[in-house]
């Protein structure tokens, strides 16, 4: 639970108690009066002009506004203008601290504070919900701010330490609440007290979903660019955990929503922690940290849809309010307030040993905040709040380097480095909202442009990440505005990112460091265990660290600058690449950190070919610059490379498709053929260093690509290619077993064997298919027969790694069945159109197969004579079918995942095999309806399992009047066997 209930046992109890009758009364439609009153009465009472609030009656307030905002308001009569009343009595309350003579935790803000904070939450919420209170409630926390302040300018008046205490804090929570909104349904003040319970159920549904899965494994190479328009089905968890940027906010470390493990804390080299998705931290983080709020860097969110409607006049009152308030003279009272009282009394248990950064900070985010939503403001209140931001945002950064120069203080959440640098981010985001005309945009550029090249002392990078941020988002958003610029900042970004930026190089070193990898060029934000490298500040590893968040920023803001720059310059993306691709050829030998260029220039080139790919020729002239690129000479960029052509192919453009289709096949072939070659030349290395990029690329295609065609091409492609690896690796052994000892087929299996999770993640997406084309019917054909004879298919093998038996058993719930539609004969069907030959195995070999299927089915003598008959072609045929129907009614969830069995019955080819198949098969399914009766009977008894109970047992009697004996024998059979279950 949250700070404001943190303590004694008892304390926690009531809080939950109160919580959940707010949370139950809110859930009716319409709660009794006399209930509402009850929560009423455990609040505070203005008792002489003054409340008294301890931890309780704090408690029954946060529970009385749960009920209000979940409630949609309901009682608001009643309960609006308590809290009004409770609002405008906070500069006189008597504050009652439970600390039951302990000291106060220094992990946890002022209970001033985080009250004020939470009070001023809730009437944001109920602002948002009501425009009619909107104007009362804006008011009233205003005038409540100028109360709290003219008390902090006339200290001799007052009590100098309750003033440091609770009146500065007090100050300082309301202004970390006040103009901040929920980008979602659920209110603000929800998501700081969420509802538990729920929580983590769905953690521990989803990590057991993550422990089945365990084959989709892959690391995505997805820019934040693409996760905006494709969120896939199956590769959902992974790709959102590899920084998508674009969606996150500068205000905070991200945290991974939908990474495995759920939510992390957030470094806190961000500023607060919150998403435009609604994403939050753990509400902790809300209590504890120095200036956090509901805020984002509105760059970060483009263009908003929300506008509320702010009277300008109290727009102003704002203005001159923050302007009194950070006030050089007004914050050094304030620092020397601090100082007096600790002074006087050295044990006293203040929070804040000094008030002026925490208090400059906050007013500029609220400043911010409060303005994002206004549009159309009048231009003079915008140039006057233009000037004001630019002359503090320019005394600031002089007070940074003075703070630098002047103390050599440590790392910490009170710096005043670090505090300061998100002021500067605040008053960067203010800028760029103000300007209004493209001179004035010309201007900010210039000095954003300057910022970024600046160079940054090592001991305070990380407290300048906001900053740097919001200066890359700044060009970003101001190339929007004004594309006129966009020429120029592309030319700055570019430089920023290839040159590259003495900021980038020493956030770099710090990656390096901290990097547990071998040394080499780091490829990806995500390793293969889809956990993102170590941050600068954290041993923690599902962080992403600055220097690739900083990266991939910079990347997404030329991307944003190309597309604003593409509406009044139809060259600008050729120029721009031209200039880009240069980068890809300069010497580097001298400097160490010189491999940074391609790397970066690699990256940026797949993310404009993402982010533009609706722009003619981009695509085409990107996929060639990659393509000359392409190990000359080979290296570890290769496997960048890799990742960015499949993310080119993810966007669903045809021709992009087939060229990078037809380089991933060629990688895989000849890697499968210098891997499996008996005379090995060492100076032949082919693709080998980038073939198990290639699986990783395919594994992200087959997770996201869209359109039924390109699906259904992929899924034909795939099997081909297994089936090809499958046919080089017959050919390599035949080559070896010619020049020396045989080189068993099983030993090429492991070529095919990667694939296996990849066809996988597509098949997981699909229906179940029921009737394929004649080609797609022999690909799976042949990829089944290559399952059973290279061991994939066999549970716990110790051959082969457990997810490859797992990804074919999920293919086995979607594959179409081993019938023979044309109708053409078995044995010649399976002799000439199959990939392996009876040729291929020896007497030995084809005896110990059919004394595997025998083992597995038991059969009856009949067709135990039949199966010591057949031949290889034959064997390995009913294995497949055995295998595949097996796991297909032990993982299948669909209806009729047995019945099936009945259509290999039907099929004129088996029904007319000599070599008695007919008999084989009817062995097969005996042993699969043994399997489905053990999966019925351990299904709960419910009304659905009842109805699914009947259609089977209605199905067996239609077959049990067949016109075929057989058939109407074994729907006897197992009619029995279901009554009897």
């Amino acid at each position: 639970m949250s700070a404001v209930s943190k303590g004694g046992g008892s304390r926690g109890f009531y809080f939950n108690t109160v919580l959940s009758l707010a949370r139950s009364l809110a859930a009716q439609r319409q709660p009794p009066p006399d209930k509402v009153q009850k929560l009423l009465c455990m609040c505070p009472v203005d008792y002489h002009g003054s409340f008294q609030l301890d931890q309780r009656r704090r408690d029954a307030v946060i529970a009385l506004g749960i009920f209000l905002v979940e409630s949609e308001l309901q009682h608001k009569e009643i309960v609006v203008p308590y809290l009004l009343r409770l609002l405008k009595g906070l500069p006189r309350v008597q504050w009652i601290e439970d600390t039951g003579g302990r000291k106060a935790s220094r992990d946890t803000l002022p209970v001033a504070e985080n009250f004020s904070f939470c009070l001023v939450t809730l009437l944001s919420d109920t602002a948002q919900r009501d425009a009619t209170l909107r104007v009362q409630i804006l008011e009233t926390v205003l005038a409540v701010m100028k109360s709290l302040l003219a008390m902090c300018q006339l200290p001799e008046t007052q009590d100098k330490e309750y003033l440091c205490k609770y009146t500065v804090p007090c100050l300082i929570g309301i202004s970390r609440a006040f103009g901040r909104y929920s980008n979602t349904e659920e209110p603000l003040l929800s998501q700081l007290f969420p509802k538990a319970s729920q929580q983590s159920m769905k953690v521990t549904d989803e990590m057991e979903g993550v422990r089945r899965r365990s084959f989709n494994d892959f690391r995505s190479i997805l820019p934040s660019s693409l996760l905006t328009v494709y969120q896939s089905d199956s590769l959902k968890r992974k790709t959102s955990s590899i920084s998508s940027i674009s969606q996150a906010s500068p205000d905070r470390g991200t945290p991974l929503p939908s990474s495995p493990g759920g939510s992390v804390t957030a470094i806190n080299y961000f500023e607060g922690s919150y998403l435009p998705d609604g994403n939050t931290l753990d509400p902790d983080y809300y209590f504890s940290t120095v200036s956090s709020s509901f805020s984002v860097s509105p760059l970060y969110m483009g263009f908003s849809n929300k506008e509320y409607d702010i009277p300008l006049d109290l727009l102003r009152q704002l203005l001159q309010m923050v302007k009194q308030v950070v006030m050089d003279s007004n914050l050094k009272a304030l620092d020397q307030m601090v100082a007096e009282v600790l002074q006087v009394n050295p044990v006293a248990e203040l929070y804040y040993k000094t008030f002026s950064e925490a208090v400059h900070v906050a007013m500029f985010k609220m400043l911010r905040d409060t303005l994002y939503y206004m549009k159309d403001l009048h231009n003079s209140f915008a140039k006057e709040v233009h000037e004001f931001v630019l002359e503090e945002f320019s005394r600031s950064q002089a007070e940074v380097q003075k703070i630098l120069h002047d103390v050599d203080r440590p790392q910490s959440d009170m710096s005043p480095v670090k505090l300061r640098c998100q002021a500067n981010a605040a008053c960067v985001d203010l800028m760029v909202w103000a300007v209004k005309d493209e001179q004035g945009a010309e201007n900010l550029c210039i000095k954003l442009s300057e910022k970024l090249q600046s160079k940054t002392s090592s001991k305070v990078i990380v407290a300048h990440m906001p900053l740097l941020i919001c200066c890359l988002q700044g060009l970003g958003r101001l190339c929007e505005r004004f594309p006129v610029v966009a020429s120029s900042v592309t030319t700055t970004l570019r430089d920023f990112l290839v040159v590259p930026s003495p900021v980038l190089v020493k956030l770099y070193k710090y990656h390096s460091q901290y990097h547990t990898g071998t040394g080499e060029i780091k490829i990806s934000v995500t390793n293969e265990h889809s956990e993102s490298t170590l941050s600068v500040l954290s041993s923690r590893k599902s962080q992403t660290s600055m220097y690739e968040q900083l990266r991939d920023i910079a990347i997404d803001n030329i991307c944003r600058c190309l597309k604003a720059g593409l509406t009044i310059d139809t060259e600008i993306v050729q120029a721009f690449l031209a200039s880009l691709s240069n980068r890809l050829y300069i010497s580097q030998e001298n400097d160490k950190e010189a491999h940074l260029i391609p790397d970066h220039t690699i990256r940026a080139l797949g993310h404009i070919a993402v982010a533009l790919r609706d722009s003619p020729k981009v695509m085409e002239s990107i996929l060639q610059i990659l393509q000359q690129k392409f190990c000359q000479p080979p290296s570890q960029l290769d496997v960048l490379i890799i990742d960015q052509l499949g993310c080119m192919v993810i966007t669903g453009n045809q021709y992009i498709y087939q060229e990078v289709w037809n380089l991933f096949q060629q990688i895989s072939v000849k890697a499968s053929n210098v891997v499996y070659s008996a005379t090995k030349d060492p100076k032949d290395h082919g693709y080998r260093h980038c073939s198990l990029a290639v699986i990783n690329a395919l594994a992200n295609i087959a997770a996201n690509i869209q359109g039924d065609h390109l699906v259904d091409e992929l899924l034909v492609n795939l099997l081909e290619l297994f089936v090809q690896l499958g046919l080089e690796g017959k050919r390599a052994s035949e080559r070896a077993s010619e020049k020396g000892p045989a080189l068993k087929a099983s030993s090429s299996a492991g070529n095919l064997g990667v694939l296996i999770p990849v066809i996988a993640v597509l098949t997981r997406r699909l229906p179940p298919i029921k009737e394929a084309r004649p080609r797609l019917q022999k690909l799976f054909r042949d990829f089944w027969l290559y399952s059973v004879v290279m061991g994939f298919a066999v549970e716990g093998s110790g051959l082969w790694p457990e997810e490859w038996y797992e990804g074919v058993c999920e293919i086995a719930t979607k594959s179409p069945l081993l019938t023979f539609p044309s109708g053409e004969p078995l044995r010649s069907e399976l002799q000439y159109n199959s990939a392996l030959k009876n040729d291929t195995v020896t007497q030995a070999e084809l005896i110990e197969l059919r004394s595997t299927i025998t083992n597995l089915l038991d059969p009856p003598p009949e067709a135990g004579a039949y199966i010591n008959k057949l031949d290889f072609a034959m064997s390995t045929y009913l294995l497949s079918v055995y295998r595949l129907e097996y796991m297909r009614v032990l993982r299948s969830t669909d209806q009729d995942r047995f019945q099936v069995m009945f259509r290999y019955f039907e099929d004129k080819a088996i029904q007319k095999d000599k070599s008695g198949m007919i008999q084989c098969v009817i062995a097969v399914a005996d042993k699969v309806f043994d399997v489905f009766l053990a999966v019925m009977a351990d299904k709960a008894k419910t009304k659905e399992h009842e109805a699914e109970l009947e259609r089977h047992a209605q199905f067996l009697l239609v077959n049990f009047n067949h016109i075929h004996k057989k058939i109407r024998r074994v729907a006897d059979k197992y009619l029995s066997g279901l009554v009897d279950k």
